[in-house]
């Protein structure tokens, strides 16, 4: 009797070597097959290289004649016209792929070409070889929700918080904690506050012998794509020291992407102490996840791309208006390096020396203007197409007379006055004109209106609320004015009948509160109107109208201080 043995032979356990989370010396392993066949990289397909896209369609052919692929379908081993690949072009609809198409789709007359804005900061210098700067980037290992993955790591001592991108927060199924609200800044410059969701995270080493928990903030791009080490001189003095990790990270585009920076809020704690200085100025740093290598290396970068930028950590909407933020080209003040505690003193100082009151006892104002603010466009051609679609759909609503009654009633009241277009104020600082819409409540005392659109702006210009500084908030927060509406036995509330039409603005400033309309929805009879008081929506009307009150309650006569300090307090 003979044994047939059927099935394969049971492999010999693998002997595996314990990778170190030094990402900085990572090989590619991939096989060719899965590398583009346009660039070589394998963050992505062949169909979807951007690089390939920009070549010459006899470029493109030529690439593939060598590679041995198909102009159809191209996939190596046969040619096009023994492709049976069922393939359509969305471009001119031919069978092949649209990175092979000879034409390109044609645009209707209202379509307009994509434009896409740069979203990472870069400087500019001059076409000559640069050395490479490493940043300390390491590999480490986050577990969550029965979920592991490795991600690629910086460690930045310049920041307070640590953070996560929200494309690992999803991929990692992370349960937020609650949100908070940070003020970041850069350079001294001015702080915007933006707020994140919060996350606790596990992270370990590659080998899990060290881990540990950190509270991070998500943020949607941390920085840029960061170059890996190609020293080879330098590879070789820590070929002893680490072992190469082979695998793969978690990535988003491709494998350059940062998705977690860890701050100086957790990174002294995985200092080690242990340096060791390589060749040129490149020194390796231990930490507790791994080692990590930064400095400049002695290679000569000669790629002109890399040569002409220098990353920034920092990750931005690249916007003309950027522009006039910059000190360097002399086209505005240094008040851009004002702390918003002294911009908001000069608001406050400002009202002060510009409040009045006119003939009839009404108070004036000036609006609190930036220094140095970019130039405001009029808005005219924007502020007339959205008058346009406004008064279609007051029409299709059969309300055109309702919201025109406002108006109306609002020039009696002399809250807006019609002008002349074309006549414009030697005392003006310019003129812009706020599109407008409806809004309709009809459980409401005021059953329609108008509301002002103060962020309007067109392409490559700035909003009024972006020349405009907020000023200081100076209405004080609820709970405390909840705890001392409750110490008496009987509680008095009061309000101020549209209280900000109640504050006039001084000449100077009206121009810049344009608005148009058409009377009876005729675009023939069109009219042209400005406000005369302050304008609710405008990013400066709150403090204001606080302002304001806080002045008046501030010139009462003796007799009746103690009540205007409660009225103050109130």
């Amino acid at each position: 009797m003979s044994i047939i043995r059927t099935g394969r032979e049971p492999r010999s356990k693998l002997r595996t070597r314990n990778p170190t989370a030094n990402e900085l010396f990572v090989y590619d392993n991939t096989s060719k097959s899965k590398l583009c066949l346009f660039c070589d990289e394998a963050s992505h397909s062949s169909i979807n290289c951007a690089y390939g896209r920009s070549l010459p369609i006899e470029k493109r052919k030529s690439i593939l004649i060598k590679r041995g692929s198909c102009f159809r379908c191209i996939k190596p081993g046969h040619v096009s016209s023994l492709c049976r690949a069922r393939l359509k072009c969305t471009n001119c609809g031919k069978r092949h792929l649209d990175i092979m198409c000879y034409g390109e789709k044609k645009r209707s007359d209202n379509e307009k070409p994509e434009s896409k804005e740069v979203t990472e900061n870069t400087t500019l210098a001059n076409n000559s070889c640069s050395r490479e700067v490493y940043l300390q980037t390491l590999i480490a290992y986050i577990k969550e929700n029965n979920l592991k993955h490795f991600i690629r790591v910086i460690i930045d001592m310049g920041s307070q918080r640590s953070y996560i991108s929200k494309f690992t927060a999803r991929k990692m199924k992370l349960k937020g904690l609650g949100e908070e609200c940070v003020n970041h800044g850069l350079f001294g410059g001015i702080e915007h506050a933006e707020t994140h969701q919060r996350y606790l995270i596990n992270l370990s080493n590659v080998d899990g012998s060290y881990n540990f928990e950190l509270d991070v903030l998500d943020e949607k791009k941390i920085c840029a794509s960061l170059p890996k080490m190609n020293d080879a001189h330098c590879l070789n003095q820590l070929k002893d020291m680490l072992a190469i990790n082979e695998r793969s990270c978690l990535y988003e585009k491709n494998p350059g992407e940062i998705h977690l920076l860890i701050g100086a809020d957790y990174a002294g704690k995985l200092l080690t102490g242990h340096i060791k200085h390589l060749s040129g100025s490149l020194v390796a740093v231990q930490t507790l996840l791994g080692w990590t290598v930064m400095g400049k290396s002695d290679i000569i970068n000669t790629n002109k791309n890399c040569s002409l930028l220098v990353l920034s950590l920092h990750v931005n909407n690249a916007k003309i208006s950027d522009l006039w933020n910059l000190d360097s080209l002399g086209i505005k003040e240094d008040s851009a390096k004002r702390t918003k505690t002294e911009t908001q003193e000069l608001a406050l100082e400002h009202f002060r020396e510009t409040v009045s009151r006119d003939s009839t006892g009404r108070y004036k104002v000036n609006l609190p203007w930036l220094d140095g603010h970019p130039p405001l466009h009029d808005n005219k051609e924007l502020a007339q197409k959205r008058l346009k679609n406004t008064v279609k759909s007051l029409k299709s609503k059969n309300r055109l007379n309702e919201y025109q009654e406002v108006f109306n009633q609002w020039e009696n009241e002399g809250i807006i006055e019609q002008i002349n277009p074309d006549k414009v104020n030697p005392e003006s600082l310019g003129i812009h004109y706020l599109p407008h819409r409806a809004v309709f409540k009809d459980n409401s005392t005021t059953k329609v209106r108008p509301v002002f659109d103060r962020s309007a702006k067109t392409r490559n210009s700035v909003s009024i609320n972006e020349c405009i500084e907020k000023g200081p908030n100076l209405i004080e927060m609820i709970p405390a004015i909840l705890n001392r509406f409750r110490w008496g036995e009987i509680g008095v509330i009061s309000d101020i009948k549209q209280a900000f039409l109640q504050i006039a603005l001084n000449e100077s400033d009206r121009d810049v509160l344009r608005f148009m309309w058409w009377k009876d929805g005729d675009p023939q009879n069109t009219v042209t109107y400005r406000h005369c008081r302050v304008v609710f929506g405008i990013s400066c009307s709150p403090f204001l109208l606080a302002a304001v009150l806080n002045h008046v309650l501030d010139q009462v006569e003796k007799p009746l201080r103690s009540l205007a300090v409660k009225l103050k307090d109130s």
